[in-house]
């Protein structure tokens, strides 16, 4: 038996994380007093944008293609992938402040960031894994790629007791 993930809503998933992960990097940016962190956040904010665009460029393309669903062999697979996405994307009850814009510390900042990475790494992942379309399957391995430099950057912020 076959099911299926809609990409149009997965896809709106993944801009959105870009579009939270820009919002982390710049708001933090702005409010520490860290040179390197506040470089750094600049940096990886306009590379969120970026993925933002190539994910919206593909959920252009899926919808030119009528391509709007992905076959899964296992219920079990779409089920990971959207509770990914809804992690990443609602870490917080309605009406709550943001949870970065609790964070006021150069290394926590870096530790939650390293974290989202890490978490939209797995997504990005498991959506290569099911994805058929060539196009979409390079999207998605050069956004992965990139996501994992975030992490090798973020890394070396971090002092090394504590990686």
């Amino acid at each position: 038996m076959s099911y299926f993930l809609d990409a149009e809503e997965i896809l709106n998933v993944a801009i959105e994380i870009e579009k939270r992960g820009e919002e982390f990097y710049l708001g933090f940016a702005s409010r520490t007093h860290d040179a390197k962190v506040k470089e750094l956040f600049g940096t990886l904010a306009l590379e969120e944008v970026k993925h933002e665009r190539a994910f919206k460029e593909m959920l252009k393309a899926t919808a030119a293609k009528k391509t709007l669903k992905i076959e899964l062999e296992d219920e079990k697979e779409g089920e990971y992938l959207k509770s990914l996405g809804g992690v990443l994307l609602f870490p917080n009850k309605p009406g709550e402040e943001k949870a970065f814009m609790k964070i006021h510390d150069p290394q926590s900042a870096v530790r939650f960031a390293l974290e989202m990475e890490r978490d939209s790494v797995l997504l990005y992942e498991g959506l290569l894994e099911v994805t058929k379309d060539a196009a979409a399957r390079e999207q998605y391995e050069k956004i992965i790629a990139e996501e994992k430099s975030h992490i090798i950057r973020l890394t070396a912020l971090l002092p090394e007791q504590s990686v």
